[in-house]
């Protein structure tokens, strides 16, 4: 099976997969059609463990952070984040099978 080569749309192609952020990682997986939903889900249970119930309030402020700041890339993540933590079925804890 061949790898697949990554079309980065923020910047020019890199030829080392650690020299991406988090956030061009997860426009790489979309545009492969790769959900990044676990991984996104993963970092919210992670804000949630850290900070407890300011964990809203944090996302809250790394989202205003970045709006200021006029981060596209910053603004999708927490926003997805902050959708993740939003939605009714969320649970910080991990089930192990």
């Amino acid at each position: 099976m061949s790898q697949a080569i990554l079309k980065n749309t923020i910047s020019p192609h890199k030829d080392n997969y650690a020299d991406y952020s988090i956030i061009e990682l997860i426009v790489e997986m979309d545009l492969l059609g790769v959900s990044p939903q676990p991984l996104l889900e993963i970092a919210a249970k992670d804000i949630m463990n850290r900070y407890g119930a300011d964990g809203h309030i944090y996302v809250e402020m790394m989202l205003n952070q970045v709006t200021e700041a006029q981060d596209l890339g910053g603004i999708f993540l927490w926003t997805e984040l902050q959708k993740i933590l939003n939605t009714p079925s969320f649970s910080p804890h991990t089930t192990i099978h």
